[in-house]
């Protein structure tokens, strides 16, 4: 689990939806477009990440995934739910897309 498997997703995303700078800014007043908002948001509610996760090389590290865990366990999910890979994975990818959303949205147009 790491940041370049999201990476990775979001730019296989973004060529099989065909989405181009063009759909992210808006020309005239270079912000962002609220279709795209709205996509990226789409994309985390439909991610399964732990599937597109676990076919690529990049190895997990074990530590990584307890500390995403002990992360988790601060907006109050379940104990049982924390131990599903599958939702664990899920979270991951909705926490780094969401962060890249508020925090450094470059992260979106170097992909594209």
């Amino acid at each position: 689990m790491n940041i370049e498997n999201v990476q990775s997703y979001l730019k296989e995303c973004f060529y099989e939806d065909g989405i181009e700078k063009k759909d992210i800014i808006k020309k005239d007043t270079e912000d962002v477009k609220e279709s795209f908002i709205e996509y990226i948001n789409r994309l985390c509610i439909d991610v399964n990440f732990y599937d597109y996760s676990k076919d690529m090389f990049i190895k997990d590290d074990d530590e990584e995934l307890e500390d995403i865990r002990k992360e988790m366990e601060f907006e109050n999910i379940s104990t049982q739910e924390i131990q599903e890979l599958e939702l664990v994975y899920d979270w991951y990818f909705m926490d780094r897309v969401r962060f890249f959303l508020k925090e450094d949205f470059n992260f979106f147009l170097d992909l594209v």
